[in-house]
């Protein structure tokens, strides 16, 4: 049997910049991915959290109006917070604004 020799090359050392574009892509797909729906309801609800205990909201509708005053794009929490969602933001907002009347 003759002894081969096998090469392989590797495109990402030779096209790097084409490399660098498909990781970005895949990067910016799974991203996607993970901040859509319930997940991006998951992903939002931390900043929710703090406006709510900040104490500058009274409940839900304001946490929100705030929200997009500051930027973030409040959608998927209106399509996919449940009623849970939004007592604990209301209770947590009751909680920040008492403490501060104190």
């Amino acid at each position: 049997m003759a002894n081969i020799d096998v090469m392989l090359i590797s495109w990402k050392d030779h096209q790097p910049e084409r490399y660098a574009r498909a990781q970005a892509r895949q990067a910016a797909r799974i991203a996607k991915k993970l901040v859509s729906g319930r997940a991006g309801k998951d992903a939002l609800m931390p900043k929710a959290r703090a406006v709510a205990t900040s104490g500058a909201c009274s409940g839900w509708l304001q946490v929100l109006t705030l929200l997009e005053r500051l930027g973030t794009d409040t959608a998927l929490l209106r399509i996919w917070a449940t009623a849970g969602d939004k007592d604990e933001i209301d209770r947590l907002c009751r909680q920040a604004r008492s403490a501060t009347k104190r």
